[in-house]
């Protein structure tokens, strides 16, 4: 009986750790970017290089972090790709001369201070993280 305890606790710890494991991503831009929400083929496309333009001709300046849950969760729920086909993705374009990766950061808060103070940037961070000085958009 004391086993069968223990393997249910163990279950649930499990379950409940993979509920909270999917974390939540909140896509962040520059308060003078022109839109307030992105259709996710736009979305993908931006960190893929292929849309650089918003629709007032602006530059798009993507950011994204090194790594992490929340880079994760990002690069495969708004992407649709393992972060290692991603990775591949820009080593190939890069190579090629097809495009550079976006800019990257170690940590939300230098994420958020740069595209608060760079026009055209946008980025995600956590939904745990509240965002200072950036809008928030939305996912259509």
């Amino acid at each position: 009986m004391k086993q069968l305890t223990n393997i249910i606790v163990i279950l649930c710890v499990f379950v409940s750790l993979s509920w909270c494991r999917a974390a939540e991503v909140v896509l962040i831009a520059n308060k003078e970017v022109s839109t307030n929400s992105l259709e996710t083929r736009t979305l993908k496309r931006i960190y893929l290089g292929l849309h650089t333009r918003w629709s007032d001709n602006q530059k798009i300046v993507p950011v994204m972090l090194d790594g992490g849950e929340t880079h994760e969760a990002f690069v495969k729920e708004m992407l649709n790709k393992t972060v290692s086909k991603f990775v591949i993705y820009w080593k190939q374009a890069l190579f090629s001369g097809r495009g550079v990766p976006p800019k990257s950061f170690s940590n939300e808060k230098e994420l958020i201070k740069f595209v608060a103070s760079t026009p055209g940037a946008m980025g995600y961070i956590s939904g745990n993280t509240v965002p200072v000085n950036v809008k928030i958009l939305s996912l259509e």
